[in-house]
């Protein structure tokens, strides 16, 4: 499993990070939850960004640039759900 490093960001920053394989669609698709920063949230708010691609390497790539802007306060590991078994 990949990781994502820690950084700083102005707004917002990566909480968590997946990947899954869509059966029915022959496609990965990735999944990155945005939190933004010292806002208070409920629970179960956040914002989230969707990458689908029929390779599982440019979603990794795809979702590794954009995590590079809204970088996690602290190391994430990248969930493969397709590694997993899940």
């Amino acid at each position: 499993m990949e990781a994502l490093k820690a950084g700083k960001s102005e707004q917002y920053f990566v909480v968590l990070a997946m990947i899954s394989y869509l059966k029915e669609q022959k496609k990965y698709e990735g999944l990155l939850l945005l939190q933004e920063k010292g806002r208070e949230r409920s629970r179960y708010e956040a914002s989230s960004i969707r990458i689908c691609s029929k390779k599982k390497d440019i979603v990794y790539k795809q979702l590794r640039q954009i995590a590079e802007m809204y970088p996690p306060q602290k190391d994430i590991t990248i969930i493969d759900t397709e590694e997993i078994g899940v």
